[in-house]
């Protein structure tokens, strides 16, 4: 019950991705092993596209878990790589998997590989035992079941419904529908193609809608025509399943090497990328498939990681009747709107500076950035991030490997009188012990009680903003309705993680929403708000739930709804265009203070109940026989919802009980032929042909659990330090939050050590000078005399090192330092805090923010003089790589203290003394080496990094070749260098070397570098 019940008349089939393909490892060191988690999985570009990557790296072993809510496109994954495990010809397999028309060999080799798939499924055991339970597996028998149903329509004959005329109908209807949702006609692929063709997406934009106009019409790229319908498609679509209109193969591969000029010698070598798959899958890849609601499985996955074995009682999906499994001989520990995928995903990461939770998600511009970050959380980002126990590390560099040069394309294709903006936010985030080093030893952060009540309630406020439809009204959010996935279930949940175990809120929420809340803090084990909780008292002569010999806090409440309503629920034509949020409803009898209760956490399927025992007994409960055909079948909806029992107790007698559609201004206007009061369906709650009342939902032996790792998030209360320090007698390091009560912003952190030994507490008493030495502005050691005794404090977030303080207690035998939290913006302490390194595990050094690639299967620039007008694409895309900030101070000459730029010595380009400005200006020494800066000359083949200390310049490079991210639409130098013993005099603060050098993955760190 993580995931609202948006149920859409017609279902978008995504079959094929419109982004470019990243690598799933590009955050990771390598060698390092991966358990990798895609939640919204899609088709297997990035899984290709990674196992290419990984040629000629060191072996490391690669768990990959996709997970998509679609059974047919698991279904289609499934067949691809086992026919590239099989050795299938790549062009038979692409043109399976890819055209709408394939030839009648590639049909035969579907239909062979579909019943072979068939034959090695009977069970879950059996799929494990055989020929590729070892390479490819599946998270349960539930997934395993679905998915055959899908590959038995592959292998069988074709049907009437599978019929060329069938197939093309449907297309008509794709593009039908794309013009009546959007108003628009055309391709308009010009915007989505822009980020698969950067950063030569300007080149692209007249190609990519021609070849998306070739796909359409042909529904192939092949030379030689086919005409057999591809069961792979067609198998997919009906009168309310489409194939997404954007569908087009070419965006999910990098477009840009298609239009940048390449050296002869450039590795494009498609045949060993389709290659590599295999040897790689051979040697240590598994891929295992889940058939689920992302949010649904990551919860169901933190379950598993600490009660393995045990149902969660979480439902696969909405419109399904089936509770996740997780088959634990093949699955082990693994790893919408962003709050929520954080609440789910975050607990899965790893205690590991390398772990990191990548989310992309489209955004309603704001007035400035920051707004638009903080909007993402619901509230003061960097607060809620940090009782989340996460953190967004590109948020405190305010740099990133990424190019954002495609959104500002597609922010001047916008129109100008456009009042809706939207911009893609891609943040990666990280557990907060990775700004500790690996031999920190640092107990867990605390937050007193009091200082949480500010930022949890405003975090509640801004949640659950749009259940005020007069505050809806007055800020015009109707335009984020659509996409709204909040629920009261997850604020429960966030509590549980971590930060407000005891203390909940109810002022200012809808007190329509008021009973909802209540039963979801009772259903994940929150405490009650003050006054909600009413003794329950069995009463036999009432009947049903109340004749119970134990009657519970909660109760679940199912209703059946006629097919008949919900076909007139989608009877015209907008409302077939648009998914509605369900809702339950409630109204008490006596009437309450509000019109009645509503609770948006409900469970809708379709399908038959069938009860199990009397209403009297205390163990009555029910099941959904599902129906197959869900939207083709004439079955009821079936919807449930938890509710506490007090308040159904009062309403028993004459209270009714319903669906709704949420009121909304977009809904209002779409579902007028329901006003008011926006009703699909309403019952009493005597009816006992309709509204069935148990103990939990229906084939649920307990309620939904939500639950996190120890260590999640932030803990209430005093924090006792590490059990290792305390029980050498050394010391005990903890840190704790200090958050503002007017405000509810984070805005200090003590960080404090008590001296358990009796070394520690005589240099205390002996007044031996205390000095800090800050290693980053994340982590400090507090050193006694010269090097005495040494003590690792962390911060679970950068600190502005120039305002904290120091506490010195002999008495008590401790040391605090307090540190008010760094500004990203502006604080003094982040001006070099752009690439940061950590040493993890065995000295290796992990880049907090960059990424890994393999240079060697980049492609190559061609920077011959020939080409330098066609290589101007690079000045666009460095000149946009400066911030409005850094370009003003570049074109002033003066940082923001009123320092004036100096001359780098024995070079002409102007540095400033600006930290930031400094590294940003490598920019313009790599324009030179690529021949492009301007100005007479010949182009520079010669790089070095200028030392103060020793006047001069080392280390030395010549420049080999230019290669390009496409993935990234990033450019890099590959240097061949001379440093030698001169290295060594890199002061630390040249930590930008590092990041270079750990970029590039043919690097083996080891202890010695």
């Amino acid at each position: 019950m993580f995931t609202p019940a948006i149920v859409s008349y017609v279902r978008q089939f995504y079959p094929l991705g419109n982004m470019p393909a990243v690598s799933l490892t590009r955050s990771l060191p390598q060698g390092l092993d991966a358990d990798i988690l895609l939640l919204g999985y899609g088709d297997v570009r990035n899984v290709l596209y990674t196992a290419d990557s990984e040629r000629e790296f060191p072996s490391r072993r690669l768990d990959i878990t996709c997970c998509d809510i679609d059974t047919n496109i698991i279904a289609r994954n499934a067949i691809l790589f086992t026919l590239h495990i099989d050795g299938v010809s790549a062009d038979v397999a692409m043109d399976i998997y890819y055209h709408f028309y394939i030839s009648e060999t590639s049909i035969k080799v579907l239909k062979e590989q579909a019943n072979k798939l068939l034959s090695l499924a009977s069970s879950i055991d059996e799929w494990n035992k055989g020929q590729y339970g070892s390479l490819v597996s599946f998270c349960g028998g539930g997934s395993l079941h679905r998915v055959k149903q899908v590959w038995a329509k592959y292998a069988s004959p074709p049907s009437e419904s599978r019929s060329k005329a069938a197939f093309e109908q449907d297309l008509r209807s794709t593009q039908e529908y794309k013009m009546e949702s959007s108003g628009a006609g055309g391709t308009s692929l010009t915007l989505t193609g822009i980020r698969s063709a950067s950063p030569l997406a300007i080149a692209a934009m007249l190609e990519v809608p021609k070849v998306y106009d070739h796909y359409w019409k042909h529904g192939m790229f092949s030379k030689h025509p086919a005409s057999e319908v591809n069961p792979m498609f067609a198998e997919a679509l009906s009168a309310n399943a489409y194939l997404h209109h954007s569908t087009d193969p070419i965006l999910g591969f990098h477009l840009a090497t298609a239009f940048a000029r390449l050296a002869p010698t450039s590795p494009l070598r498609p045949s060993p990328a389709r290659g590599a798959f295999k040897v790689i899958a051979k040697d240590s890849l598994r891929i295992r498939f889940a058939v689920a609601d992302a949010l649904n499985f990551s919860h169901t996955l933190q379950h598993n990681s600490v009660a393995p074995g045990t149902p969660a009682n979480i439902f696969r999906r909405q419109l399904d009747a089936s509770v996740i499994d997780l088959d634990q001989s093949a699955y082990g520990e693994g790893g919408t709107a962003p709050v929520e995928i954080l609440v789910a995903c975050g607990p899965l990461l790893k205690d590991s500076a390398s772990s990191t939770l990548h989310v992309e998600t489209l955004l309603k511009t704001q007035n400035t950035r920051k707004e638009q970050f903080d909007a993402l959380l619901k509230g003061h980002a960097a607060t809620i991030s940090l009782l989340l126990g996460l953190t967004p590390i590109d948020y405190w560099t305010n740099a990133t490997h990424v190019s954002y040069v495609d959104e500002m394309v597609v922010g001047a294709q916008l129109s100008a009188g456009s009042t809706v903006g939207q911009v893609i936010s891609r943040l990666s985030w990280k557990p907060t012990r990775c700004f500790s080093p690996q031999d920190t030893v640092s107990g867990p952060v605390a937050m007193e009680a009091h200082a949480l009540v500010e930022p949890v309630f405003q975090f509640f406020k801004q949640m659950f903003e749009y259940e005020d439809v007069s505050s809806l009204l007055a800020s015009n959010l109707s335009h984020e309705e659509k996409d709204q996935r909040e629920r009261n279930g997850t604020y429960p949940a966030f509590n549980r993680d971590g930060p407000v175990r005891e203390h909940t809120f109810c002022e200012g929420s809808n007190a329509e929403y008021l009973e909802e809340y209540a039963a979801q803090t009772r259903v994940h084990g929150v405490s009650d708000m003050e006054g909600t909780r009413l003794e329950v008292e069995p009463t036999s002569s009432l009947g049903g739930f109340n004749a119970w010999p134990n009657v519970p806090e909660v109760l679940c409440v199912t209703v059946v709804v006629p097919r008949q309503n919900i076909e007139h629920l989608y009877s015209t034509k907008t409302s077939k265009l648009n998914a509605p949020r369900l809702e339950s409803t409630m109204t008490s009898s006596p009437p309450s203070p509000v019109e009645g209760f509503l609770f948006s956490s409900v469970q809708v399927m379709f399908g038959e109940v069938e009860t199990q025992g009397a209403r009297t007994d205390d163990d009555f409960s029910i099941v959904v026989r599902p129906d197959a055909r869900g939207w083709q079948g004439n079955c009821p909806m079936i919807a449930s919802f938890y509710l506490t029992t007090e308040s159904f107790q009062s309403a028993v007698k004459e209270g009714m009980v319903g669906l709704n559609v949420r009121k909304s201004v977009a809904n209002l206007n779409t579902y007028q032929h329901l006003q008011p009061p926006m009703t699909v369906y309403k019952t009493s709650i005597s009816d006992e042909s309709h509204v069935f009342v148990t103990r939990y939902m229906p084939g649920m032996s307990g309620y939904p659990i939500a639950c996190a790792r120890a260590g999640a998030g932030a803990q209430i209360g005093h924090a006792g330090g590490s059990e290792q320090s305390k029980a050498e007698g050394i010391s005990a390091t903890r840190t704790t939050i200090s958050a503002d009560q007017q405000s509810g912003k984070i805005h200090m952190f003590p960080g404090r050590v008590d001296f358990l030994g009796e070394k520690g507490k005589a240099l205390l008493t002996e007044k031996v000078p205390i000095n800090l030495r800050w290693l980053s502005p994340t982590s400090l050691e507090i050193v006694f005399g010269k090097d005495t005794m040494v003590y690792p404090v962390s911060f679970p977030a950068p600190v502005h090192q120039g305002a904290a303080k120091t506490q010195i207690a002999r008495k008590s035998s401790y040391t605090a330092v307090i540190a008010p939290l760094a500004d990203s913006l502006t604080s003094e302490s982040l001006s070099s805090y752009i690439f940061p390194i950590v040493l993890w595990s065995d000295s290796v050094p992990v880049t907090l923010n960059g990424h890994h690639v393999n240079l060697d299967s980049l492609p190559i620039l061609n920077l011959e003089e020939a080409d330098k007008a066609a290589n101007q694409w690079l000045v666009t895309l460095t000149s946009h790589q400066y911030s409005l900030r850094e370009r003003q101070i570049r074109t002033t000459g003066r940082s923001s203290d009123g320092q004036t730029s100096r001359e780098w010595h024995g070079c002409d380009s102007v540095v400033n003394p600006a930290w930031r400005t400094n590294k940003m200006h490598t920019i313009l020494m790599d324009m030179q080496l690529a021949g492009l800066a301007g100005g007479p000359g010949p182009r520079c083949y010669l790089a070095g990094m200028y030392i103060p200390a020793k006047e001069g310049v080392a280390p030395r490079g010549l420049v080999h070749r230019r290669r390009g991210d496409p993935g990234e639409s990033d450019c890099q130098q590959a240097v061949y260098g001379h440093y030698h013993e001169r290295l060594l005099e890199i002061k630390r603060k040249w930590d930008l070397l590092g990041v270079f050098m750990g970029a590039d993955d043919s690097w083996e760190w080891g202890l010695g570098c």
